[in-house]
């Protein structure tokens, strides 16, 4: 009778594991960043199995963060991506690091964030300078 194969874990559970390894190697002040960046990775990838998550995966969610979120904000989202698909592949469970191949995504300017990183005016100048 072939043996059965053993399900790979779905990425929240292999996630939330690697999170409480981590934690122990970590300032317990910056458990809430991680906690924060892991679960902005959760309703994208939790309910998929860790060895069915693509670069082409990985790619689409990042250009998607980087229409909202700052470009170091979208940086510490794949460095935990990173982090936890390193683990993955030295605890056998996949083939290849979806990772790896995806590139570092810039934030997309849209006319909503480049209001918000306009220079200042003249007037606007005067202003704070007289405050």
């Amino acid at each position: 009778m072939p043996k059965k194969k053993t399900p790979l874990p779905l990425f929240r559970d292999y996630a939330n594991r690697w999170f409480e390894k981590h934690k122990k190697t970590i300032n317990p002040a910056s458990w809430y960043g991680y906690e924060k960046t892991l679960g902005m990775l959760l309703p994208t990838f939790g309910e998929m199995s860790i060895d069915k998550i693509r670069t082409k995966d990985v790619t689409a969610f990042l250009e998607d963060m980087a229409n909202t979120y700052s470009s170091s904000y979208v940086k510490k989202m794949r460095a935990m991506l990173y982090q936890i698909f390193t683990s993955a592949d030295a605890d056998g469970l996949i083939k290849v690091h979806p990772v790896e191949r995806a590139p570092i995504v810039k934030q997309t300017t849209t006319p909503e964030n480049e209001e918000r990183r306009r220079p200042f005016t003249k007037e606007e100048q005067k202003l704070l300078e007289e405050k």
